[in-house]
């Protein structure tokens, strides 16, 4: 046998070449259009469509990058088996035909930990609220704070009705909240009700957008949208690599965020501790 065709066979033993890869967007969003930008950044090669375009945008693709949850619910409906990455998509659900995993919205559990760990090293009694129901944000959390010895109380919030009788009780005893991003707690009202709630107590509050911390959180972690479109870019290239059947159960990667701490917040509280690396200082 000659050289070549004993890489033909090869191919086909590993189930076939290289898949399609397409990038579903919704570019005209400013933030998923910079998720996009960083994707091309590192698959300029991959197709480019559209969630306008409708079925027609991911026919006859093999792994679908959809940007966004209009891209990614748009995707799940389609026919066919293609894996799906779920980039910069809140709390994404796997489930259906197609295999499903995700560089989601969330960013990487350990940088608010960390951030914590520098602006008050002795807050080791932690309050998390997170949305109901398991994931694998919440897993990550999990894990996160265990690495770091923290003692973790993770409450799901369920009804937010009762949310402003119920948080006094449940911060007694606690050094600390942190908030895994939840839809409903970016409400102005209510992060602005987070925020009172906690100042008030001298407690540090670690949100998980820019604007928390804006308006008064400790520390926030948003989203870094450059790095959420690079990394789904090599996890789709990983995805296309592989044969159809080894698609499945592939884990959610997050990424870094931005990390942002707010100075007047860190004065109110008494804090001494070390500004973390790279953060950015906001008023």
């Amino acid at each position: 046998m000659n050289r070549s065709a004993g890489l033909a066979l090869a191919v086909l033993a590993t189930g076939g070449a290289r898949g399609e890869v397409v990038m579903l967007a919704q570019r005209e969003v400013p933030q998923y259009a910079q998720v996009a930008a960083g994707f091309q950044k590192v698959n300029p090669q991959a197709r480019v469509a559209d969630v306008a375009d409708g079925a027609l945008a991911v026919r006859d693709s093999d792994v679908i990058v959809a940007i966004g949850s209009k891209a990614f619910e748009l995707a799940r409906a389609q026919p066919g088996s293609a894996a799906i990455v779920a980039a910069a998509v809140l709390t994404p659900q796997p489930g259906g035909s197609h295999p499903i995993t995700a560089v989601p919205m969330e960013s990487r559990a350990g940088d608010a930990l960390d951030a914590l760990r520098a602006l008050a090293p002795n807050a080791r009694r932690v309050l998390v609220l997170h949305p109901p129901g398991d994931s694998p944000m919440l897993s990550e959390a999990r894990a996160a704070a265990k690495a770091r010895g923290l003692s973790a109380e993770f409450r799901a919030l369920g009804d937010l009705s009762g949310l402003e009788g119920s948080l006094h009780e449940l911060l007694q005893g606690q050094q600390a909240l942190w908030l895994l991003p939840d839809a409903r707690l970016a409400r102005p009202e209510v992060a602005k009700f987070l925020v009172a709630t906690c100042l008030d107590r001298k407690l540090p509050l670690i949100g998980f957008l820019a604007g928390m911390a804006q308006v008064g959180a400790l520390v926030a972690v948003a989203a870094d949208f450059d790095a959420i479109g690079r990394e789904a870019a090599k996890l789709a290239s990983d995805l296309a690599a592989r044969a159809p059947a080894a698609r499945s159960g592939v884990p959610f990667r997050f990424v870094a965020g931005h990390v942002l701490v707010n100075g007047r917040t860190a004065q109110q509280l008494g804090l001494s501790g070390e500004t973390p690396a790279g953060a950015e200082m906001v008023r």
